[in-house]
């Protein structure tokens, strides 16, 4: 990272500006504008300490991993227009032989890593493969999303503005992880896109070919990021908006009856995909979870035996990994 890059941080820190400053105008709340503004500035400067962190005090997956793989990508396009094809071909079938460096040997294995370099190198056209002007360039697309997110909350509960912004717009952690080359900022951005996309067709009943574009897109993102962050947000959040819409309805009977079927729908739909992905979420899967908390707690009684160290816990039953005893331990 070069002084030049500080010299072209305040540039496409205005860009940005101009960008959402156009979009705000459209605004006719004056809370959303202030939010709006407040919210740009915050994920705009965060990208400083996010920058400095991952390059001095403590270089990770970010540098070393995402972009020093993507923006190699981006500088072998350049050389040679033939590896454009390592933007669309899947983590697997990466030439290992083309990586920076060789430590990062086997991390595209894992499609979901592979995703953020994909998006490093895409993004390496508009930043010239600058580390602190991409971080710029993932921390918008996370306020893009962010934003999004805010937007909903606040059209449901507008007197809880004040909360929102604080939860979503000024929460340190989650603005500083949202701010940099990693998969939370992807992550969170499609999250909030695909709220608002499912909120404009299931509900407000507007724009279904530009929103069912927008939720392929995303969905499919987060999908290959972290897919239990889909299928566990999703179902919930289309649960939440049909009986939003069943709640229209004027005949309490059949109100009522209704959300009882659809909510006994939901968790028997929801049983259903977690069973069809169990490959895909592994050790998030429902009867791996049970099965990780049992050797957790065997790994601290280990540390706790002579020799060991000093970090124990007892939950008062003997759990084996079976529903019985998580269900037995449960109060």
């Amino acid at each position: 990272m070069g002084f030049a890059e500080f010299i072209l941080y305040p540039v496409y820190v205005a860009l940005f500006y101009f960008l959402f400053s156009s979009r705000r105008k459209n605004y006719n709340d004056p809370v959303l504008q202030f939010y709006h503004k407040q919210g740009f500035w915050i994920k705009a400067l965060a990208v400083l300490p996010f920058t400095l962190f991952n390059t001095v005090l403590s270089p990770g997956d970010s540098f070393g991993l995402y972009y020093t793989e993507g923006a190699n990508i981006y500088h072998l396009i350049l050389k040679d227009a033939s590896h454009l094809k390592w933007l669309y071909l899947p983590g697997p079938e990466y030439d290992q032989s083309l990586l920076k460096n060789s430590l990062n040997l086997g991390y595209f294995r894992a499609e979901n890593n592979y995703m953020v370099a994909r998006v490093v190198a895409i993004v390496s056209f508009f930043s010239f493969g600058k580390y602190l002007i991409t971080n710029l360039f993932f921390s918008m697309i996370a306020f893009s999303g962010v934003w999004r997110l805010y937007r909903f909350f606040y059209e449901q509960y507008p007197h809880l503005h004040k909360q929102f912004a604080i939860a979503i717009l000024y929460l340190p952690t989650f603005v500083f992880w949202s701010s940099g080359i990693l998969k939370d900022p992807l992550c969170i951005s499609s999250l909030g896109w695909i709220t608002y996309a499912l909120y404009e067709v299931f509900y407000k009943k507007k724009d279904l070919i530009k929103n069912l574009v927008i939720l392929s897109f995303f969905g499919f993102l987060l999908a290959v990021l972290k897919i239990y962050i889909l299928i566990s947000y999703v179902p919930f959040f289309m649960l939440y908006l049909i009986l939003k819409n069943v709640n229209l309805l004027k005949n309490s009977l059949l109100k009522w009856s209704l959300g009882l079927i659809l909510i006994t729908g939901s968790v028997l739909a929801g049983q259903r995909v977690m069973n069809n992905f169990k490959e895909e979420l592994g050790s998030y899967a429902a009867e791996d979870i049970t099965q990780q908390i049992g050797k957790q707690r065997s790994s601290y009684r280990d540390q706790a035996a002579p020799g060991g160290g000093d970090s124990n816990f007892s939950l008062g039953v003997e759990f084996d990994g079976s529903v019985g005893s998580l269900l037995k331990m449960a109060p």
